[in-house]
């Protein structure tokens, strides 16, 4: 990959972007020069850059997550940040905080949590809601990272509503200051809402919820993770939605004293994916008569281009010429469309743009395509609940390559994408194989995969370990940056 080299990073090998590589080094500078906010920055910076960017060359584990929480660790105490020790019975029901990076429209997090707080047995889970805003422009601006000018108030009006609807007040972080200023305020309001449980929905690239875990806001506290977990000091257990991805990772959350707690489920509304209208063939220019293959994702662009997908894509197409292919995101898809032109294909290819719901045009297709080498999860669950059969491929152990196998299970995650392309075609030619394997596929994700399932799942867990799990201060091996 061009801009990737691999170098040693506590005795390991690993795929550093140059890009990220920058990040890490002015994170460490700005440590040795004593400015904590500018470190923390960097540090956000170097993650967001391989998350967005890189499709998480870097952040293949979580080896390299835990660097770059060391990086931030190292920033919070230069900074002052002192973590508390929390200890009180934990309440009956518990009380439950959540939080979020932002409430945005379509992010699949933010639809997850508000599932959350609408579904949960009040008997047992008393939640509440806090939102970070870390992925929205500060003010003063940032010194090292540009932040869109997307505030969760203003264009997340909706999904306040939802929350509000739920019975749950959601307390948003000022966006005014640094990463540490708005570290501080959430701190604040956490311990003062006196909670039981903190779950942070983030990643490595969630500075303001990182200071937080560090400074220990409640006795337990838990990283649901999104593939890249947060591991910094404070963190009691990370919840996978991938089985495959914790029991890898298994070993360095055990090192750093960390909890792995499979959930084999990231909950979707199997009720509105039934009762969702397909979108007209004909709205979309599309013939009645073809097989029409859909994949959907807020990165799609990149991940058809990121390894062989879209290539492979351009041979099926080329070959099968009944066969149409739907693509559901956001982007100009400027490379992608160029390709599928010079291919001859283009005409049978139709771009929709975002849609604040897919289900009506996944409804459409025939068979949902999961990307590779890293692919799609929510969307896998989707068109599951929609009756339109996914194909994924089981790429590799890495949460993004194979997240979407997991979920579809055998013989829906072919190992080789020989294998993947000759199921594909195989759906093509026998109409009753995808009959037979949609009705599969939706009675899989209704038992496994619904959104009660998933969350009577997190209850289970929340109530485990508010009462086995104290806080201790936990000994996290740290970095010298120094010389």
């Amino acid at each position: 990959m061009q801009g990737v080299r691999e170098i040693k990073l506590g005795g390991r090998p690993v795929q550093m972007p140059e890009l990220v590589g920058s990040c890490i080094k002015a994170a460490v500078q700005a440590l040795q020069s004593g400015s904590a906010s500018r470190a923390v920055e960097a540090t956000a910076a170097a993650a967001i850059a391989d998350i967005q960017r890189f499709q998480e060359t870097f952040l293949a584990d979580a080896f390299a997550a835990g660097f770059l929480c060391d990086l931030y660790t190292h920033a919070f105490q230069q900074a002052g940040i002192m973590p508390a020790q929390v200890r009180k019975p934990a309440s009956d029901p518990l009380r439950v905080a959540y939080v979020i990076g932002s409430l945005s429209p379509g992010q699949a997090a933010t639809n997850r949590t508000l599932y959350m707080l609408d579904r949960h047995d009040r008997q047992h889970v008393e939640p509440m809601l806090f939102v970070a805003e870390e992925l929205t422009r500060r003010t003063p601006s940032l010194n090292f990272l540009s932040q869109p000018d997307a505030p969760s108030p203003e264009f997340g009006r909706e999904l306040y509503a939802r929350a509000r609807a739920a019975g749950v007040e959601p307390v948003t972080v000022p966006t005014t200051g640094t990463f540490i200023d708005g570290s501080q305020w959430l701190i604040s309001s956490l311990r003062k809402a006196e909670p039981d449980v903190v779950v942070y929905v983030g990643t490595v690239a969630s500075p303001i919820q990182a200071c937080a875990a560090y400074a220990r806001c409640a006795p337990v506290q838990i990283n649901q993770n999104m593939s890249v977990p947060l591991l910094t000091p404070g963190i009691d257990a990370v919840i996978y939605h991938n089985a495959v991805a914790a029991e890898a990772e298994r070993p360095e959350l055990s090192r750093r004293g960390v909890r792995t707690c499979p959930v084999e489920s990231m909950g979707t509304d199997t009720d509105a994916a039934a009762n969702a209208k397909a979108t007209e063939r004909s709205s979309l220019g599309i013939p009645e008569n073809a097989f029409v293959c859909v994949s959907a994702s807020n990165k799609l662009e990149q991940r058809c281009l990121h390894g062989s997908f879209a290539s492979d894509l351009i041979t099926f197409l080329q070959t099968n010429t009944n066969a149409w292919w739907m693509a559901i995101g956001a982007g100009d898809f400027k490379e992608l469309s160029a390709r599928l032109d010079r291919a001859g294909v283009l005409e049978r290819c139709v771009m929709t743009g975002p849609l604040s719901d897919i289900r009506p045009a996944v409804k459409a297709a025939d068979v949902y395509l999961n990307e590779y080498p890293e692919g799609g999860a929510n969307t896998v669950l989707e068109s599951m609940a929609c009756g339109v059969p996914a194909i994924t491929l089981m790429a590799g152990t890495r949460h993004t390559e194979c997240i979407g196998a997991t979920f579809v299970g055998e013989p829906f995650a072919p190992r080789t994408i020989e294998a993947y392309w000759a199921l594909v075609t195989h759906l093509q030619n026998d109409p009753g194989e995808r009959i037979a394997a949609a009705k599969a596929q939706l009675e899989r994700v209704r038992s496994q995969y619904s959104i009660e399932a998933t969350c009577r799942a997190y209850e289970d867990i929340y109530r485990t370990l508010a009462w086995e799990i104290v806080a201790e201060t936990r000994e996290t091996p740290q970095m010298d940056f120094k010389g």
